[in-house]
């Protein structure tokens, strides 16, 4: 009897050990379904379609209240939308239509992760969508990086000799100086111009990668692809351009492009100059392979590597798949 006792006793013990343990299970694993249901997840293309044309049935119904409408939050359904009158500015707004924010900006937009700017360069102050405040600064010609982390201005005072600043987000100085500061296409970069030659700048360290021979200037870096511009105080002249590695090393033999440059994946588009007023459509791989050149002009790509060649008719347009050509992949 003594053992039937104590093995009882034991099983007891036993399952009051356990059912807390089920129970947890339980309301972890009710818990988990319920999260994985309302789970963040980006939205698709599609859904945010379909919300842009449900706010736009919602808000835009009423004949001359908005003219222009962005998507800058799908997660959260905020929108900015512009007015129809001469001084609207931007207003952001839920996708209910309640409005959020008046954005005292009234040129186009630009928008950097959360932030929103004055496309122009124009302005000195930006919109953060998360504390959703427009936030003042000391600069004008302000511009927010794309990954949202830097931003570049201009002190106003025209009396200060350090006027280019760069800074992240979280008002961390990286550059003050007399260069002009542009931050890069690649993400960690800046270009420092002074008048006759500009420096490349990498921001997370601090160091300053290159320098350029007199009379030209960094103009961007493209999927880890210098662009070089020739110094040019007349305005109205096109842009004259070579590219370099990321070693600073000159590409596709020093080969030089004017108006137009663009640079996809393995593809590097664009007017390749001939001699000073002639130029024509060429399209090349990033080793120097050509792909093409002929007697057109104005190359550019879309997104799936077609090369669009307009002729001097301009309503002559020839696609070419860059894919199938030689050496394309």
């Amino acid at each position: 009897m003594k053992k039937k006792i104590t093995g009882n006793f034991s099983i007891l013990l036993l399952a009051g050990a356990i059912l807390p343990l089920v129970l947890i299970w339980l309301v972890y694993a009710n818990a988990s379904a319920s999260l994985n249901q309302f789970a963040f997840r980006p939205y698709t293309a599609e859904e945010q379609s379909d919300l842009q044309l449900t706010f736009k049935s919602r808000n835009f119904g009423a004949p001359g209240k908005y003219s222009l409408m962005e998507l800058v939050d799908a997660e959260r359904g905020y929108f900015a939308v512009k007015g129809v009158n001469a001084g609207d500015t931007w207003k952001v707004m839920e996708e209910e239509g309640n409005v959020l924010l008046a954005t005292g900006i009234s040129s186009p937009i630009s928008q950097s992760g959360p932030y929103l700017f004055d496309r122009n360069g124009e302005g000195g102050s930006y919109v953060d969508l998360n504390a959703m405040k427009v936030v003042e600064t000391a600069y004008k010609n302000l511009v927010i990086h794309g990954s949202g982390e830097y931003m570049t201005g201009k002190l106003s005072d025209m009396n200060l000799e350090k006027r280019y600043v760069i800074q992240t987000m979280d008002r961390e100085i990286l550059y003050q100086g007399d260069e002009k500061a542009v931050l890069t296409s690649d993400y960690g970069f800046a270009i420092l111009n002074g008048k006759d030659s500009g420096r490349a700048m990498n921001l997370v360290t601090g160091e300053i990668l290159y320098e350029t021979e007199s009379g030209w200037l960094l103009k961007d870096r493209q999927d880890g692809i210098w662009i070089a511009v020739q110094a040019n105080e007349k305005s109205w002249e096109e842009d004259i351009m070579y590219l370099m590695d990321d070693s600073f090393q000159t590409m596709l033999d020093g080969r030089k492009f004017r108006r137009s440059l663009v640079i996809a994946g393995n593809y590097i588009c664009g007017d390749l100059l001939q001699k000073e007023d002639d130029y024509t459509a060429a399209a090349f791989l990033r080793d120097g392979t050509c792909l093409l050149e002929d007697g057109s002009t104005m190359m550019y790509l879309d997104g799936d590597y077609f090369g669009y060649i307009g002729y001097t008719n301009r309503y002559e347009l020839l696609a070419v798949n860059l894919q199938q050509l030689k050496g394309g992949e």
